[in-house]
């Protein structure tokens, strides 16, 4: 029972007897972490909460003799649900709305810095030689001309793929699956460019989804008009009438919300404390990262010391 105690208090003699190294374990590595978080890029994060918009004026029942033009009604997108809180989080993390926002609103000179040439206010063009393959490879073991010879020079600034990658980090979205609420996330070099990339990026996609919800409300009213004119048994007539009256209720309502998929429940914030980096944490990190480096060196070597005087003294084989 007195065996790990003992242990432990030569183990404790046994580091403190070299507290000069482990101190400059510590002193070395935390300058290093500190070193690092000057270096790293400054960002901000403001947050915003979001919930679905909704508007039950606009919307229509498909109830007694609806029914009977269903096919009509659900290729027109006639009386289905508003955009969802998911479709709504998905056009804000796709691809597409990523990059037009990027583009319209210089995040990629922000993103990727190396690649902008500032004084000309353009991409700056290099040339990358193509990887060469298996078969380009063995074509030129046997002598032939090589295929990768010419040097491929792809479009200036960042790919896409790299673009998207890197904003993901910057833009997070969050559905709250208890209340259903939208979490935005948006980090930038200043409380002000975040807050503003937060704002921009909430009234993007209601306008985009907006966009998109009337060209099917002017689909379906020009498919309804012309029903409505050919239509000979007055029944049907009626209710395409009902529904072109629905529609077109359904479109002045999608020109005159502002807030047409996401409602702003907390506008987004002007942070006042960095996101990145924590530079206070990274250092202690640090030091203690040196103090476990530092100790595993002193008890690495005194045991290799230990071994060697045991084997000069043949009591190790």
């Amino acid at each position: 029972m007195l065996t790990p105690r003992v242990n432990m208090q030569r183990l404790i003699a046994l580091l403190w007897s070299h507290w000069l190294v482990l101190a400059a374990c510590m002193v070395v590595s935390a300058g290093c972490a500190a070193l690092y978080a000057l270096t790293r890029t400054v960002l901000y994060e403001s947050d915003a909460v979001l919930a679905q918009s909704r508007d039950d004026s606009s919307q229509l029942s498909m109830s007694g003799g609806l029914a009977s033009l269903g096919g009509l009604v659900g290729g027109l997108g006639i009386g289905r649900e508003e955009t969802s809180v998911e479709e709504s989080a998905e056009v804000l993390r796709s691809r597409d709305f990523s990059l037009r926002f990027m583009r319209e609103h210089g995040v990629l000179q922000f993103l990727f810095p190396k690649l902008w040439d500032s004084a000309a206010r353009a991409w700056k063009v290099n040339a990358v030689p193509a990887t060469p393959s298996l078969w380009s490879r063995l074509a030129e073991q046997l002598g032939a001309q090589p295929d990768y010879a010419a040097v491929h020079t792809h479009p200036p600034g960042p790919s896409s793929d790299d673009a998207v990658l890197a904003f993901d980090r910057l833009r997070v979205v969050e559905i709250d699956r208890r209340t259903n609420f939208v979490r935005l996330s948006v980090r930038g070099p200043t409380p002000q460019l975040a807050q503003a990339w937060a704002a921009q990026m909430i009234e993007e996609v209601n306008e985009s989804l907006r966009a998109r919800a009337l060209q099917d409300s002017i689909r379906g009213v020009d498919v309804l008009s012309k029903r409505v004119e050919t239509e000979t048994e007055q029944s049907v007539r009626s209710i395409a009438t009902a529904l072109l009256e629905a529609q077109l209720r359904n479109e002045v309502a999608a020109q005159s919300r502002s807030e047409f998929a996401l409602r702003v429940l907390d506008p987004p914030s002007l942070p006042d404390q960095r996101y990145y980096p924590r530079r206070t944490r990274m250092v202690v990190i640090g030091a203690g990262l040196g103090l476990l480096l530092g100790s595993a060196g002193v008890l690495a070597l005194t045991a290799w010391r230990g071994r060697r005087r045991g084997a000069a003294d043949g009591s190790v084989p």
